[in-house]
């Protein structure tokens, strides 16, 4: 095995890079939506403009690795290199095939010295337990510093015979049944999936549930107005036609009472945004639209639902047992 780095610098080359990182990306099942090409390249065109060190690992003419990096002025005139999507992503890495996972992480890691003089220091956020980073042996010329960042608390089958109702706790359950039953006695309940057709009805909607929640609040939760929402509007679309986002929508009497935006890969669902009616309150809108999702992504073939970022306390009614992302940060010594 001889591998070799691409460099790419310039966006011209980044995007054209885009079919084969996708082919590398289907490739890698235990990978994340945060590390395709559709979320990454979406991610900066409109949130990037520092400087990219985007790297391509080769094995010969293959395609082995990825690694999505930039380098940006920090506030403290700082010179920090971290990875494409940092701030709105859940899960940051690089993309590694197999059998090169340990080969393509001490050829970074070779690279990261290589420009050691283009940066002050490496902050690699939101790395999962298993990340090939988190396990390498770091070339003593770093200071090394990894540290536990977030909790991310998940749903799992452990066997091929659970089903949705075995998993969920039995009140939770009760609860939900119970729900469902008054939406129907009231005005009927639909839950839908979004296509093309209805994709950018469901993200107006799930704009504005998830206003309205955080106004009674008085917060501006994460969909603020503007290039945010541009960003959500084109990437959902390559998201979609890639299968790699279900965008549901809870009605009741045709008025869509809760929105969800679920993101799939693998064997794995991710739960990233929802948006559901205050007014609604009463027929729990949230949690019965999540029922649904969880049961639709099971029924599906999915067996683990990952809740994300944060230890909210309804993410434990569920069940769900944590997992720990971990930030890695490198310093010159």
């Amino acid at each position: 095995m001889q591998l070799t780095i691409n460099e790419i610098t310039t966006e011209k080359e980044f995007f054209a890079a885009r079919e084969e990182w996708k082919e590398l990306f289907l490739r890698c099942p235990s990978a994340t939506p945060f590390q395709s090409p559709e979320w990454l390249m979406s991610w900066w065109k409109f949130f990037g403009g520092s400087t990219l060190k985007a790297v391509e690992i080769r094995d010969n003419a293959k395609l082995a690795g990825v690694a999505p990096l930039f380098i940006y002025n920090a506030e403290c005139d700082c010179r920090r290199l971290c990875f494409i999507g940092s701030g709105i992503s859940d899960y940051l890495d690089c993309l590694f095939g197999e059998p090169y996972r340990e080969a393509c992480v001490k050829t970074v890691m070779e690279y990261l010295g290589r420009i050691a003089g283009e940066w002050d220091e490496c902050d690699f956020q939101e790395l999962r337990a298993g990340s090939p980073f988190l396990q390498v042996s770091i070339p003593s010329r770093f200071k090394t510093a990894i540290e536990p960042m977030s909790v991310c608390p998940y749903l799992e089958k452990r066997t091929g015979d659970e089903t949705m109702r075995s998993i969920i706790p039995k009140k939770l359950r009760k609860n939900v049944e119970h729900a469902l039953r008054e939406l129907q006695k009231t005005g009927g309940c639909t839950f839908r999936i979004a296509d093309r057709t209805s994709l950018q009805e469901s993200l107006d909607h799930l704009y504005r549930l998830h206003e309205l929640r955080w106004t009674g609040r008085n917060e501006p939760g994460v969909l603020p107005s503007g290039k945010l929402r541009e960003f959500h509007n084109e990437t959902a679309v390559q998201l979609l036609d890639a299968g790699l986002l279900n965008l549901y929508t809870l009605r009741h009497d045709e008025k869509v009472i809760a929105v969800y935006y679920v993101l799939v890969h693998g064997k794995r669902a991710f739960f990233y945004l929802a948006g559901f009616d205050p007014e609604m309150e009463q027929y729990s809108p949230g949690t019965t639209a999540l029922y649904c999702a969880v049961e639709d992504t099971m029924k599906k073939g999915i067996t683990q639902f990952d809740f994300m970022r944060g230890a909210e306390t309804y993410k434990y009614l569920w069940g769900a047992r944590d997992s720990m992302n971990f930030r890695l940060k490198l310093n010159k010594r």
